[in-house]
């Protein structure tokens, strides 16, 4: 089963638990605490940012809209009416722009100094 490794204050992963509920796809939580800078999420993400996915074939995925990008792509396509994403480039476009400025603004919550 997938894992989803997440935190619930982390603006980036509130977003992929919104897109995951939008296509019904089904994964494991794992609450991640960030700022511990733990050796085993290094491995998986050494920028130390949430969220992560590590998909059915232990591939991790790191960052909101790479994630998303993959669910749609992988997931979300046998499901027309649920996609996450446009048909049209145009559209897929905007929408991109508007996801990196919503991630961008709200999620001020994941850096930590070392």
């Amino acid at each position: 089963m997938p894992l989803l490794y997440h935190h619930p204050v982390s603006a980036n992963s509130r977003f992929i638990r919104l897109a995951i509920g939008e296509i019904d796809f089904e994964c494991d939580l794992v609450e991640e605490p960030f700022w511990q800078r733990r050796a085993e999420f290094l491995k998986l993400n050494p920028a130390g940012r949430l969220p992560v996915l590590v998909a059915a074939n232990g591939y991790a995925l790191a960052g909101a809209n790479v994630i998303a990008e993959y669910l749609d792509e992988v997931h979300g396509v046998l499901k027309r009416n649920k996609r996450l994403m446009p048909e049209d480039p145009y559209s897929r476009a905007e929408t991109r722009r508007l996801t990196e400025w919503f991630l961008d603004k709200f999620d001020q919550d994941v850096t930590i100094p070392l």
